[in-house]
């Protein structure tokens, strides 16, 4: 009887402590937070991270992942717990009817998500590249459709290539594809310096994939592509659209560190040349340059120096010369700036109104692309500018050809990409060189031609709209009187398309100066999901930035940009931009309105569908 007792309450006490909990490595615990985890297990997901990252480092790295992942989960039980501590027989049913905020520790399971998720990349940014830099360079690559957008990593053999329908990725020796999908909604980012990674936002969430399967590594919140930016195999760079603060990403460490000495987002960032660990970050009026300290734990950011850039957007069309030694981009004018130094110069190229910069094997010769303004529906060539000599020289191109240029820093060449091909090429045809005084003197005399044109046939459409009836002139007599621009491809995009127009006088007043001391004001334009492609006109008496949201499931086809002085679109994405005149209208009904729908016509072969229109705009939203 004495025996049977004890057995008894030997059982009870096993039973106990298997109640009390066991901690995650196998073994009995009575530790309060213990048994709190294991009344709310880890997520699932979580688990199959953990799994992935775990399989991919070595022996010494396994441990230390193990050993940050105790600690996290104990703070996960902590901090949810808020204080209170279960005793050692208490149940599993006891603590969950004690604590019933689940959302806490769903919140704490996305938190080591992401840490393990950012662990993952660090790993595989450790990794050599996916494919080698090629020592024979491609004849040629081909993708599915028209190429939008394509990058290069930077110290591997692959292309991230975007196309109408899909996103691909490709070894540019073989010139195979590697992965690909259909696009839908999605905005892509930049390869990863290895090619293993490559980065895509989806509505306000940023993802880093594995370019071999797709699989998404890792994701940060409100996180556009073009915010994202690779630093090395190591760091990265990024600024939050929910607080437009600037982080850097610790891929070691698995962490998130704030850069409280970036004021405002990071537009881009480049390494600064023979140095190991210092960039020159652009963000909007300002270029900083930066050093990280990576003797420490968690990498230390130093400012080295500071300058004002006032007036100077950073777009993503901006490049680094060849020799790496000067970064440049179109904002008005032409502007490089020093990355050891940080000195910036600009050179004026009005009333020719630049669009893109791109390097060549030359550090002396980069290639430049824009128009005339106003804009006389033919396009312009693009040229070769010589840094050194000043001097700009037309490149010669086929007739009805769509070709645009790249640089492949990777193996120092020059492509051309046409419809869906990329060619590399080893040499550009391309007319004398001129002076870029005598070509500015060329310009502005074909664009005071193309305004007193632009005058006179105002001027006959005012005398006929004076001596018409009252009433709105048919269709056929509309046609008549605003004839098509010809071989406009503006056209062609808005053929199924729905005309929307937006238009102020002026935006929310801004800080940042434009043309002839006139302060450029701001305005946001959401573009809602639809059914039609859109064709949208933008137009503003005073200058204006406007900045486009693209919504999931948006289709901007084309944006055409009017005023009487020069606004800036950010944000179109892949939908062609036009500089389409100076007409603005804010006011429906108004003479304006009607001058500046006649111009949308002649531009798209259609009249404004939709017309919306304030004094002074601050939001707006289109399609849907």
């Amino acid at each position: 009887m004495k025996r049977r007792t004890i057995v008894a309450r030997t059982g009870l006490f096993v039973f106990a402590i298997l109640s009390a909990g066991c901690n995650f490595q196998g073994s009995f615990s009575f530790a309060s937070e213990d048994k709190i985890n294991s009344a709310f297990p880890i997520s699932e997901a979580v688990s199959i991270t953990k799994a992935s990252v775990l399989e991919l480092a070595t022996d010494a790295q396994r441990k230390e992942i193990e050993s940050q992942y105790d600690a996290r989960l104990k703070l996960r039980a902590l901090g949810c717990a808020k204080g209170y501590s279960p005793s050692w027989h208490t149940s599993v049913a006891d603590i969950k009817n004690k604590l019933d905020n689940r959302a806490c520790f769903t919140e704490a399971d996305d938190e080591i998500a992401r840490w393990l998720g950012f662990r993952r990349v660090g790993l595989l940014l450790a990794k050599p590249p996916l494919k080698p830099v090629p020592a024979k360079t491609p004849s040629l690559i081909a993708a599915d459709g028209f190429i939008q957008t394509v990058r290069f990593a930077s110290a591997a053999g692959i292309a991230l290539i975007e196309t109408q329908q899909s996103i691909e990725i490709a070894d540019f020796e073989t010139t195979k594809l590697l992965f690909r999908e259909v696009k839908r909604s999605k905005a892509i980012g930049y390869p990863s310096p290895n090619g293993r990674l490559f980065t895509v936002g989806e509505s306000d969430q940023l993802k880093i994939r594995d370019a071999e399967s797709g699989s998404v590594i890792a994701e940060i919140p409100y996180v556009r592509a073009y915010e994202f930016h690779w630093l090395d195999e190591q760091t990265a760079l990024y600024t939050s659209s929910e607080s437009g603060k600037a982080f850097l990403i610790d891929f070691l460490s698995g962490n998130d560190i704030p850069l409280e000495l970036i004021k405002r987002g990071v537009q881009r960032a480049v390494s600064v040349p023979d140095t190991r660990n210092q960039y020159v970050l652009f963000s909007h009026g300002t270029v900083t340059k930066i050093e990280l300290n990576r003797s420490k734990v968690v990498p230390e950011v130093r400012l080295l120096a500071e300058k004002q850039a006032s007036g100077i957007a950073w777009s993503s069309q901006s490049d680094v010369t060849a020799d790496g030694t000067r970064f440049f981009g179109a904002s008005r004018g032409l502007v490089f700036v020093d990355l050891t130094s940080l000195e910036i110069e600009t050179i004026p190229f009005e009333p020719f109104v630049l669009q893109n910069g791109i390097a060549t094997p030359k550090p002396d010769e980069i290639i430049l692309t824009g128009f005339i303004q106003p804009p006389d529906g033919k396009g312009s060539p693009d040229f070769l500018y010589s840094i050194s000599g000043n001097t700009v020289r037309p490149i010669e191109r086929e007739k009805n050809s769509s070709r645009r240029y790249t640089y492949i820093r990777s193996i120092q060449k020059l492509a051309v990409i046409n419809n869906n091909q990329i060619s590399v090429v080893d040499k550009l045809a391309a007319l004398e060189a001129v002076p870029l005084e005598k070509f500015a003197s060329d310009v502005l005399m074909a664009s005071n031609q193309r305004k007193l044109e632009a005058f006179e046939r105002q001027q006959r459409l005012t005398a006929t709209a004076v001596s018409s009836t009252a009433t709105a002139p048919s269709p056929d007599a509309r046609q008549d009187a605003a004839t098509p621009y010809p071989d406009n491809p503006i056209a062609r995009l808005a053929r199924n398309a729905q005309i929307e127009a937006v238009g102020v006088y002026q935006g929310e007043t801004g800080a940042m100066r434009a043309e002839a001391g006139r302060r450029t004001g701001n305005v946001l334009v959401h573009v809602r999901r639809s059914a039609k492609p859109l064709v949208l006109v933008l137009s503003s008496y005073e200058p204006v930035r406007w900045s486009l949201v693209m919504e999931p499931g948006a289709k901007l086809s084309a944006v055409l940009v009017s005023g009487y002085y020069q606004s800036q679109v950010v944000g179109a994405g892949s939908a062609r931009v036009v500089m389409a005149g100076s007409r603005y209208a804010y006011k429906a009904g108004s003479q304006e309105h009607r001058a500046l729908n006649q111009e949308t016509f002649k531009w798209t072969g259609k009249d404004i569908d939709l017309f919306q229109g304030r004094y002074e705009g601050k939001s707006f939203s289109v399609g849907g």
